[in-house]
């Protein structure tokens, strides 16, 4: 992983990173994502079928002007290596086993996969219109794949092995930023990229858009914390650090909480100056920082208006969804704003944060008590972060200087505020999505059930989420255990992690339609 300009120079030694130990997360966090990502067939239940259609289109320069249907090449990689045991149990076929797959010698009617393909063709992909990052990024991949003579059910999970180097390079940049705030705090330092070198959450096995959220926003955090320590002066770090920012907004909608981050960053920067010589020699970076961040987006809202007559690119599938909006008055007429429902919507909101919406069988590949303990332990330690952050707030007799490093003070500066921002950010869109819509005939979210708990779509909160977690437990903790007692309970939490994440994953395992077998 490439170094970002301008963070390495300017930090003492003691905080550059983790030794040995962080290498080996993210080489134990690689090798465990490509495994998950080989041993699932395709193609899933969390629309994948639609994220490979766009990354066949973006792979050949063509980016959708609306729900598009399904292109000729998807459909027939679509038809030919999808597995039916994601929606259906072996009793409901024939035989009550899964038929086996075309390339171990059970070849369907010629007439019934043209049948197939041609009513995948006849379908509007409702995710065709939305941002276009993964996707470019993802075309980009699938080229190269073809390029080295990659082809049918390999060249599927060639994409799928791209999340490998994203992942690894999530849990170094959360290894980096928590060094660097806590370089002598274990718990911290090494935990926050523990909890994330094990959590199992299953879009990082799919082709999803999802999976570039974490890598580009914790790119931009890393990039603003540098920019607020030097105030702004490097201008390759504040160009990488603004389209950092523009790519994870252009990745999914709900990491929009990071451009709040940098107009801050850029705004204090000038503010803070001592002198107006000062400011003038900030005054590029500023600008350079909003400018990259904010040009992007604005280019892809004018391309919408545009090409399809919506700033946002989502109304056609709001309405393909069958999706209204609520009347003003009937906003706040939801359960999300009582106490049982914020309880339900925090609960299975975390529960699939950390393990994912994966299904085998119909059937969640989640297992309840471990599902409670996500739930209860993201609370209470996320809450403890939360108030300590207050708490130490209050005792300082005066505001840090946000030019000293971490250790100079004791304290992480912004960092903890920054990450609180970014999680509290991404929850309150899911929040505001959920009381917006009546969400007619839909089957998810649905009107009995009007909560957005999908836990990918807030995947741009993991770095920010592993320290505040790991924070709150030292916090928590008797200052005489935190030096090793944080992680043992972190390591804990991985085993049980781990440990569940295998027993649930037997079936795709063992499915005929995997890489394994193919």
């Amino acid at each position: 992983m490439p170094r970002m300009p301008g963070t390495e120079t300017r930090l003492p030694e003691g905080q550059r990173g983790g030794g040995a130990i962080l290498p080996a997360l993210c080489l134990l966090a690689a090798l465990r994502v490509a495994f998950m990502s080989a041993a699932f067939p395709f193609f899933n239940n969390v629309d994948e079928e639609a994220h490979f259609d766009l990354v066949c289109k973006y792979s050949h320069g063509h980016v959708p002007r609306g729900l598009e249907p399904y292109g000729e090449e998807a459909a027939r990689l679509i038809v030919r290596f999808a597995t039916l045991e994601y929606g259906r149990s072996p009793e409901e076929f024939p035989g009550g086993s899964v038929p086996p797959p075309p390339w171990l010698g059970f070849e369907r009617p010629t007439a019934e996969v043209e049948a197939a393909r041609a009513s995948w063709q006849s379908q509007g992909n409702h995710e065709a219109t939305q941002p276009p990052a993964y996707y470019a990024v993802a075309g980009l991949w699938y080229r190269l794949g073809k390029g080295i003579g990659l082809q049918g059910g390999r060249l599927l999970y060639w994409i799928r092995i791209l999340n490998v180097p994203i992942y690894a390079a999530v849990v170094w940049i959360a290894g980096r930023i928590a060094a660097r705030a806590w370089p002598r705090s274990p718990t911290v330092k090494y935990g926050a990229p523990f909890l994330l070198a094990f959590l199992p959450q299953d879009v990082f096995y799919t082709i999803n858009s999802d999976v570039l959220s974490p890598l580009m926003t914790g790119l931009a955090l890393l990039g603003l914390l540098a920019i607020r320590r030097d105030g702004g002066r490097s201008l390759p770090l504040c160009g990488v650090t603004g389209l950092a920012a523009a790519a994870a907004c252009l990745t999914k909608v709900t990491n929009a909480a990071v451009l709040p981050l940098v107009a801050y960053v850029g705004m204090t920067g000038l503010l803070r100056a001592g002198s107006p010589e000062e400011r003038r020699r900030r005054l590029p970076g500023a600008a350079l920082l909003a400018g990259a961040a904010a040009g992007p987006v604005l280019a892809w809202v004018v391309r919408n208006a545009v090409a399809i007559g919506d700033p946002t690119g989502s109304a056609a599938k709001i309405a393909s969804l069958g999706w209204a909006t609520k009347p003003l008055g009937a906003i706040l007429d939801h359960p999300l704003l009582t106490p049982a429902g914020l309880w339900l919507f925090w609960r299975e909101l975390m529960a699939l944060f950390w393990r994912g919406e994966l299904v085998w069988h119909m059937q969640p590949l989640g297992i309840g008590w471990v599902d409670l303990v996500y739930a209860v332990t993201s609370l209470v330690l996320l809450a403890a972060a939360i108030a300590g952050l207050m708490w130490d707030r209050r005792r300082r007799a005066e505001p840090p200087d946000p030019g000293r490093p971490a250790e100079a003070t004791g304290l992480p500066g912004a960092t903890e505020p920054f990450c609180l921002a970014l999680v509290a950010g991404a929850i309150a869109s899911l929040m505001v999505l959920s009381l917006l819509f009546d969400f007619g005939d839909s089957w998810y979210p649905s009107r009995d059930h009007p909560y957005f708990v999908s836990g990918r779509l807030i995947a741009g909160a993991l770095i920010p989420f592993a320290i505040l977690y790991a924070r709150g437990l030292e916090r928590i903790l008797p200052p005489g255990a935190r030096r090793r007692g944080g992680l043992a309970v972190l390591v804990a939490l991985g085993m049980v992690s781990v440990a569940s994440e295998a027993w649930l994953a037997r079936g795709p395992v063992a499915s005929l339609y995997n890489w394994f077998h193919m």
